[in-house]
């Protein structure tokens, strides 16, 4: 099969993915319709006989009330980015402080940009684990002229920022922070990818207690607080630990380290072993 008969191929398959969850979720091509998305459109695609633009089929997916994250996830076949791959394994090798398995995810050579910052990410985590000397200038450089290269954050951008927090000079990474926070797509940023968005701000929150940049944490956890909702537990609960962490570092209270390691074993009892396993672990280090 050529290369344009396997786009055909997969464009047809979206096309017909479409219509199934537009169906399933109650909706009618007139329901769907824009002045910008027209139902013979709609219907051309469904059908596959047509091709849409990125920017109709994110129109039309909008239309089902579904971002894009969600509408693909669903799809049959959904391969997840490569970079939410090399996360997952990563994580799986950080939690067991598996180096040698850490090391062979590493790309000798690599040669494309995208490669060689999957491998800064690696090294980052690593150097995290054992305190190897292992990251250049120059990775420190690439990771930095590329996010200072994009206007517009997309969800990898913030995925990369995340990982690579140790990688950036402190102040660079505050204000990396603040400037996604202060950028006109915010709004979309938060209605495609909201959970993303806060967990990293959350993450720079804490990496910012752990290297005592208190008032820029303060900063980072009041405009935090302006876009929590209800169901972000998860994120209380680490600016409220960390808070905690924050007292016992300029204190030295050992009753503080105390409550803290109380509020870690109650995250196991409710099921949240994740999540305490790895305050468990920033805690051990910073101890």
């Amino acid at each position: 099969m050529t290369e344009r008969q396997d786009n055909v191929c997969k464009e047809m398959a979206l096309g017909t993915y479409y219509k199934k969850t537009r169906e399933a979720r109650g909706y009618s091509i007139a329901e769907i319709e824009t002045d910008y998305l027209h139902s013979s459109q709609l219907s051309r695609f469904e059908k596959g006989k047509s091709m849409f633009s990125a920017e109709c089929l994110l129109l039309a997916i909008q239309r089902l009330n579904m971002t894009p994250t969600e509408f693909f996830a669903l799809m049959p076949n959904y391969e997840p980015s490569r970079l939410h791959v090399l996360v997952q394994e990563l994580s799986n090798h950080v939690i067991e402080s598996d180096i040698p398995k850490m090391k062979q995810m590493l790309k000798p050579k690599a040669k494309k940009k995208i490669d060689r910052l999957f491998n800064v990410i690696l090294k980052a985590a690593i150097v995290a684990s054992s305190e190897e000397a292992l990251l250049t200038n120059q990775d420190r450089q690439l990771v930095y002229d590329y996010l200072t290269s994009i206007q517009q954050w997309t969800l990898f951008e913030m995925d990369v920022f995340s990982n690579c927090l140790d990688v950036l000079d402190i102040k660079t990474a505050y204000y990396l922070g603040l400037e996604m926070l202060e950028s006109d797509e915010l709004s979309k940023l938060l209605y495609d990818h909201g959970y993303i968005v806060k967990r990293t701000l959350a993450n720079l929150y804490v990496h910012l207690i752990r290297h005592d940049y208190y008032t820029f944490a303060n900063t980072i956890k009041s405009e935090l607080s302006k876009l929590f909702n209800t169901w972000d537990m998860e994120g209380k609960i680490i600016i409220y630990i960390f808070d905690t962490f924050a007292s016992y570092k300029r204190r030295k209270s050992a009753k503080l380290f105390e409550t803290i390691q109380q509020d870690i074993q109650s995250l196991k009892r409710f099921g949240a072993t994740a999540l305490a396993e790895s305050i468990e672990m920033l805690m051990e280090k910073e101890r």
